[in-house]
Formats: structure tokens, C-alpha cells, sequence
């Protein structure tokens, strides 16, 4: 049986609050690869549901 992705789950010492991640890809990256304050609010936001 599959594990229920919404689930918590342990990786090594860390608790997870469900199995669903989303990697940090290059979305609103700028030419030099920098951190833009539009970059952290794009991933704060599926950051905060968990």
C-alpha cells in the first residue's frame, strides 16, 4: 500500500509535514542567478501550506 502523501514523514533526523516537496528550480531567476525579493516571495508561498 502507498503511503498517504499528505502524511508527516522522517528524513533521517528532520519530520516532514506531508511527502509532497517541490524542488527550488529556476523560476524568476535573474541573468546572474540572484536572489530577488520577487524569487522569495514565489517560494514563500507554497512554503506556507506546508
Amino acid at each position: 500500500m502507498t503511503p498517504d502523501p499528505f502524511q508527516p514523514a522522517k528524513l533521517g533526523p528532520i519530520t516532514l509535514r506531508n511527502r509532497v516537496i517541490k524542488a527550488a528550480t529556476f523560476e524568476a531567476a535573474t541573468p546572474d542567478a540572484l536572489v530577488t525579493d520577487d524569487l522569495i516571495r514565489y517560494h514563500r508561498l507554497p512554503a506556507a501550506g506546508g
